[in-house]
Formats: structure tokens, sequence, C-alpha cells
């Protein structure tokens, strides 16, 4: 009730499946859209109607007696999956654009409506569903701009846009995906606070690039710079009443830079990329250009007083401590890091 028709969903997620289909390997628009119109169609038959668990298969072999190519009956018959964690994924590109329109627009218009997940109550498998989703994006390794494809799914009900606890509730789910995966809480909460991107597979990979990078000396090493350095701006953000360590220490000036360790720390910090880490190459450029820092920024710390009696030094060498957090904290929040 409130969600239209059967017939309205089959005519929704055809469009949907359509516009998927375009960010996936192999898949092919207008076939995927063919067969999200088709995948409904099983559901008013006796056989379907007598054994419910048949959905979807029914429809794979009804499409197949009326001679529609054997891709369109296989996304017909996948559509549905992964019905749980255990279960396999659809099995060919355009059963995977079919499957993924199905579950964006199921979780668009039940949050759309307000029928949403209560505590323990989920009546309509929503959890489930947004589960479904970042599964088929992670282990297929898909880059779909997901809030883009939700405001689809929401236009094509009517509404405005989707519902603004919707985001939320899918970043949710993949905290739990991914503490499944035996990344630990702090690591998942690190490199999804930095995540700006409505794109989860990169939000996947950083959290798994973040959790490989801190799993050696070298990643600890760094991770101890950034609290060093995170504390010491902290410490004069006290001082001056402010209590804002990201409060100004002006730009690096390099003629301010007397010793040979910070001179090789400014170069380390210019050589790491300033791209937008919206793809998986620049996040793994990102992450090997951090790990670079991890020499030059303990020998920093190990040879240089930063509060220098000359003001102009030391405010410099306060701007060089800002540059590693700005850098470190495009990537992940790193004190939220407990290790």
């Amino acid at each position: 009730d409130g969600l239209g028709s059967v017939g309205d969903k089959a005519a929704r997620i055809a469009k949907l499946a359509a516009s998927i289909a375009g960010h996936i390997d192999g898949a092919d628009a207008a076939r995927s859209e063919l067969a999200a119109s088709l995948a409904k169609a099983d559901l008013v038959t006796d056989m379907v109607g007598e054994f419910p668990e048949l959905q979807g298969l029914m429809g794979g072999y009804y499409a197949s007696h009326h001679g529609y190519e054997a891709a369109i009956c296989t996304a017909i018959s996948d559509h549905y999956r992964p019905a749980g964690p255990s279960d396999r994924l659809p099995e060919n590109p355009d059963g995977l654009a079919v499957s993924l329109a199905d579950k964006i627009d199921t979780l668009v218009g039940f949050f759309g409506i307000g029928a949403k997940p209560t505590g323990s109550k989920d009546p309509f498998a929503l959890r489930r569903a947004a589960l479904s989703v970042l599964r088929i994006i992670s282990e297929k390794e898909l880059s779909l701009p997901l809030a883009s494809l939700m405001s689809e799914a929401a236009k094509a009900y009517g509404f405005e846009t989707f519902d603004s606890d919707l985001p939320s509730f899918i970043t949710d789910r993949l905290r739990v995906m991914l503490r499944d995966e035996g990344i630990s809480h702090d690591i998942v909460a690190a490199a999804l606070a930095a995540s700006q991107s409505d794109n989860p597979y990169m939000m996947v990979m950083k959290a798994r690039l973040l959790d490989d990078a801190l799993g050696n000396q070298a990643g600890a090493s760094l991770l101890a710079g950034f609290r060093r350095a995170n504390n010491i701006l902290a410490a004069e953000a006290k001082k001056s009443g402010n209590g804002d360590r990201n409060d100004g220490h002006g730009a690096i000036n390099t003629d301010y830079l007397v010793a040979d360790e910070e001179k090789v720390l400014y170069e380390a910090l210019c050589d790491v990329p300033q791209n937008q880490m919206i793809t998986e190459a620049e996040i793994r450029q990102t992450m090997t250009a951090l790990s670079g820092l991890e020499t030059p920024i303990n020998a920093f710390f190990d040879k240089i007083i930063v509060n220098d009696d000359d003001d102009t030094i030391r405010r410099n060498r306060l701007a060089l401590l800002q540059k590693i957090i700005h850098l470190m904290s495009d990537i992940a929040d790193f004190s939220k890091i407990e290790k």
C-alpha cells in the first residue's frame, strides 16, 4: 500500500536497470531493461502462487519457453539473488543490473512512505536488501554512484528525492559487512568518517587498504607520527584559547625550513597526490604516498624541536604538522583508530 502495483514496480526497475547496466562491464542496457520488465510476470501464475519459493526461477523458464535469449532468462531467474549471506550472486551482468534495480527500488520506496525498520523489526527485509546491494557492489567490484541511482528511483515514484535516513541506513549495513570481513570497528569508523563519496565500493576499498596499511610496523609508526602531530597541535590550540587544532598557523614558508629533516618532510608532503580519491587507483596512490611519510615524520620528531625560540620558525613547523594532519585526514579519520 502506497507503492503502486507490481506492474508499476516492473516499469520502474526496467528504467533503473538500464541506467545501472551502464556501470557494469558486459551488461547491456536494452537487455537489462527487457529482463527487468519481465522479472515480475511469473507472480501472477498458479505455479508461483502455489509455490512462492519458485518466484524468479519460473519466470526464467517461462521466458525461455517464449523464445527470449538465454542472458535475459538467466537475469530473470536470478534477480532476487542474493537472498541471504550464503546465497550466490546473479550469474550474468544483466542479472546484476536487474537485481540491484529491484533492491534499490524497494529501499527507496519503503523509506519514502515511512515504512522503515525499527529496532529488531524489519518486516520488509530492508536490511537484507541493503546488504545484498552492498554484497553485489563489493564482490563484483562495481563503482556505482549510489546516491544518483537512488535519486532516479525516487523520481520514478514521484518523490522529490530519497529519504534522508536512507544513506546512513546503508552505511550502517556497510559497517556490518566490513566487520564481518574481520576489519576492526575502529578502522571501519576511521575509513567511513573520511568518505564523502556516494560510491560504496570506494568506501570498501578505503577500509581494506587502511586495514592492510596499519597491519605492519610502518603503518603503526605512521599512526604514531599522526598522534604526535595531532597532540602538539591540540596543545597549541589549548594555549591559544580557541580550542581548534585546525586553526591555521600560516602557509609553509620554505625559507624558514632550516634543518634537513624538515626540508625532507616538506618534500615528502608535497609528493602526496592531491586527487579526489574517487577511484580505486587514486585511493591506492594516496595510501602508498602516505605510507612513505613514515620515515621523514619519524626523523622530524627525532631531530627537530617544534617549539623553537624563533616564533616564525615555530609557526612554520606547526604548519608542517598541520599539513600532515590534513593529508592523512583526507584518507581516514586517524583519531578514531584505537591501536
